[in-house]
């Protein structure tokens, strides 16, 4: 059992790490959103799906699920092959589920502001 033990310990801080690595991609997303730096568009059939154009061709997408119950964040590389596939509900790290919420909240909140502004521009001589 002392491989087992060592293995474990081991493990620990790499899934540790990996977990800290995604909360920090999720939370750059995050902060370029609220910067303006992101320009988040509704896309695709669902009815909170947006997606965003990141340096070198990349592509993020954030959605809800139809249920309601989770945050997904697909990330995909210039040729469009995923690169990074999250699901809130299926993360084991609170952190991590707590940031994939947060940036949801983000992107929609923004886009619900622009919207907004832009109809009060659009009408704002009348």
């Amino acid at each position: 059992m002392r491989d087992g033990v060592v293995l474990s310990f081991i493990a620990y801080p790499i899934m540790e790490t990996q977990n800290l690595q995604l909360v920090e991609i999720v939370n750059r997303l995050k902060r370029g959103t609220q910067d303006g730096k992101l320009l988040w568009e509704h896309m695709g059939t669902l009815e909170h799906e947006y997606s965003a154009p990141l340096d070198g061709g990349n592509r993020a997408l954030v959605a809800r699920t139809p249920n309601g119950q989770s945050v997904i964040l697909t990330m995909s590389n210039a040729h469009g092959v995923q690169s990074l596939y999250l699901d809130s509900a299926r993360v084991a790290s609170d952190i991590l589920r707590l940031a994939l919420l947060q940036l949801f909240v983000a992107v929609r909140d923004t886009l619900a502001h622009h919207a907004a502004s832009q109809a009060l521009d659009a009408v704002k001589d009348l």
